[in-house]
């Protein structure tokens, strides 16, 4: 017999789909959100005569965390089938033609009808959930089922309600998963602490996919003449509060101070603040370093939108005062020293446009949350972001520790980073080898999850 509180979980979750079904009608991501929900019925590449293991991932940077073992364990055993599903639509919209999984779809809601009915139908014999995915229905009905599901590259924070006297209902949820395989010590100890001891502390897989990148990253001859000889920033997954702030750095000079007056500020030199390499007191007057396409050490910008909307991006050229092009407009007469900012209007090239950068400005840590700075890292070069949401990304927090990344307020202090580094070449090489270095010793964990699952099927 179900519980109260199952019932009301039931009840609420009916009335999110009835709400989303109504918002669907103004909102185009909830539209095809809710369009999809019925995918998985339509289904019908699942062939019964092959076992399946099922992956399931939130959105499009969970799913970077689950494609590495999903990929590698697709070469190990190409007899399996491999069924793939989102919840959000920005995950499936863009990944719904992912040639590494026999079958993607949206996930259910979790509802118990709902829930049966899949597993029915795809009959899964191993079910991974990527990174914050704990869904109630999902977890009971599979351990009813003796169906292995475990949570890979897990991390968890205290604040979280889990870890609540009142937390009991999400207690019992992670509870039914068979293991977990934690990113850091502190979320292995969470979970410790409320009785879940099957943890294995593997590490996060992004940096398993994000050193694949680096290996697998192709040639872009339009960033490459871009860029020509000049220092390039790469500018990733960027918002409109981002833009904001990159505006105050699409001036026509940065003012620059002697080199070593900006050593101690950017946290990587050793002499005093307001000393030269000399020890001598800095001078007051300051270096005009001009950005102009004939000075050797000339700056260019590549803008990757988080989201491709050619009327914003329109909007923000007809702001900035340095010349700007988009990678749509691009043709054999391009005149590349023209140009001192490149705004990429497709999708797809942000992880091979990061080959080419000096720095990286990566977006969404003035809003919702930083995305992804382990591709930008993996190409060794310093980083910024905003510094309002990035405390939970533990990779962030690791690289600020490291100085190599910079949380900066606003394009005054970015400018001030940037200047630093562009008169300061020895530390400039020292901290891109640094951050390259940060996710070539954080790799491994996709070997330590999938030998998991290897003594697992083996079993069955």
């Amino acid at each position: 017999m179900r519980s109260l509180t199952e019932l009301l979980y039931a009840s609420l979750l009916r009335f999110v789909k009835l709400a989303l079904r109504f918002a669907g009608v103004f909102h185009s991501k909830t539209r095809l959100k809710m369009k999809g929900d019925k995918n998985w019925k339509n289904t019908v590449l699942r062939d019964q005569s092959k076992p399946l293991i099922w992956f399931h991932c939130a959105s499009l940077g969970e799913f970077e965390q689950g494609r590495p073992v999903m990929e590698r364990f697709g070469k190990q055993h190409p007899d399996w089938q491999i069924l793939l599903t989102f919840f959000s639509p920005s995950g499936f919209e863009i990944r719904k033609n992912y040639e590494g999984a026999d079958i993607i779809c949206y996930l259910p809601f979790d509802l118990p009808g709902e829930v049966n009915a899949f597993l029915d139908l795809y009959q899964p014999r191993l079910a991974v959930f990527v990174k914050y995915e704990f869904w109630r229905s999902f977890s009971f009905e599979l351990k009813r089922r003796e169906i292995p599901l475990i949570s890979i590259s897990t991390i968890l924070r205290k604040d979280q309600y889990f870890f609540k006297w009142w937390g009991g209902f999400g207690r019992n949820t992670l509870k039914r998963f068979d293991h977990f395989f934690v990113q850091n010590k502190q979320t292995k100890e969470l979970l410790n602490s409320i009785d879940i001891p099957q943890t294995t502390l593997a590490g996060d897989t992004r940096f398993d996919r994000v050193a694949d990148t680096l290996k697998s990253s192709r040639e872009v001859s339009e960033i490459e003449r871009f860029k020509g000889d000049s220092k390039l920033m790469v500018c990733g997954s960027v918002w409109e509060e981002d833009m904001e702030v990159l505006m105050g750095v699409f001036s026509a000079t940065l003012e620059l101070t002697e080199a070593g007056d900006r050593k101690q500020e950017a946290g990587n030199g050793e002499k005093g603040e307001g000393r030269t390499e000399n020890g001598d007191s800095a001078g007051s007057q300051p270096l005009t370093f001009n950005l102009q396409p004939s000075n050797s050490k000339n700056l260019k910008f590549v803008i990757v939108p988080h989201e491709i909307n050619q009327k914003q991006i329109d909007g923000w050229i007809a702001k900035i005062e340095k010349p700007c092009l988009k990678f749509s407009e691009i043709n054999s007469e391009t005149d590349w020293e023209s140009f001192e900012v490149l705004f990429i209007d497709s999708i797809g090239l942000l992880s091979s446009v990061y080959r080419y950068g000096d720095f990286a400005f990566i977006g969404g840590a003035f809003g919702k949350g930083l995305h992804n700075i382990l591709e930008a890292a993996t190409f060794g070069m310093p980083i910024f972001f905003g510094d309002k949401s990035f405390d939970k990304f533990q990779e962030a927090n690791d690289l600020i520790e490291q100085k190599v990344a910079f949380p900066i307020a606003d394009g005054e202090g970015l400018k001030d980073k940037l200047s630093y580094f562009l008169l300061n070449e020895q530390d400039l090489s020292k901290t891109s080898n640094l951050a390259s270095e940060y996710v070539k010793n954080h790799t491994g964990a996709t070997d330590v999850v999938l030998k998991w699952i290897e003594q697992e099927i083996s079993t069955r």
